[in-house]
């Protein structure tokens, strides 16, 4: 009678082993809840992550892009891409440093903002998003003519291609003049 109850203790033991899921797979989750707009619960999957693995630099920076960005929580995205950066500073931060930089310009901190999206241009000169990010600032603090700039120099690096996003597009023919054809 004494074994039952302890293989009974051992298989549920097993199972509920194999029912968690690993840091990746929390992260994994995050990006897709985050894509799909369920930006709560994309949040509580990094968060997952994270509490898995405290040194998963790509979870800080995911969850300041997909979650926190959305959440409009401006201060807790920059204090997750500093953390990317600061976790693992060998590694190209451009995409950390770019997130951060449109953080800052979210709280109205252009020096801030630009001082990121100059050192992500340094790491990573192909970056569309980074440009994405400037031309968007650049619009917002009207400076179309530096705004027009960088949302063309997006667009030839694939910006809408890559993202499947045509937000830009809709702000370049509404602000930037047609070129000669």
């Amino acid at each position: 009678m004494k074994k039952i109850p302890f293989l009974l203790f051992a298989l549920l033991f097993i199972l509920s082993s194999c029912s968690h899921k690993s840091a990746t797979d929390s992260y994994e989750e995050g990006i897709l809840l985050g894509e799909e707009g369920q930006y709560e619960e994309s949040l509580k999957a990094f968060n997952d992550a994270i509490s898995k693995d405290a040194a998963f630099r790509d979870a800080y920076n995911n969850r300041g892009f997909y979650a926190k960005l959305n959440l409009e929580d401006y201060a807790g995205a920059i204090e997750d891409f500093t953390t990317a950066i600061n976790v693992d500073s060998t590694d190209n931060d451009a995409f950390a440093y770019s997130n951060r930089g449109f953080a800052k310009y979210k709280l109205k901190d252009f020096r801030g903002a630009l001082k990121d999206f100059k050192e992500s241009e340094k790491l990573d000169p192909n970056n569309p998003y980074l440009y994405r990010n400037m031309a968007i600032m650049m619009f917002d603090i009207n400076n179309p003519d530096a705004a027009c700039f960088y949302a063309n120099k997006a667009m030839v690096l694939g910006y809408e291609v890559i993202y499947k996003r045509d937000d830009l597009k809709k702000l370049m023919d509404e602000h930037c003049p047609k070129s000669a054809e």
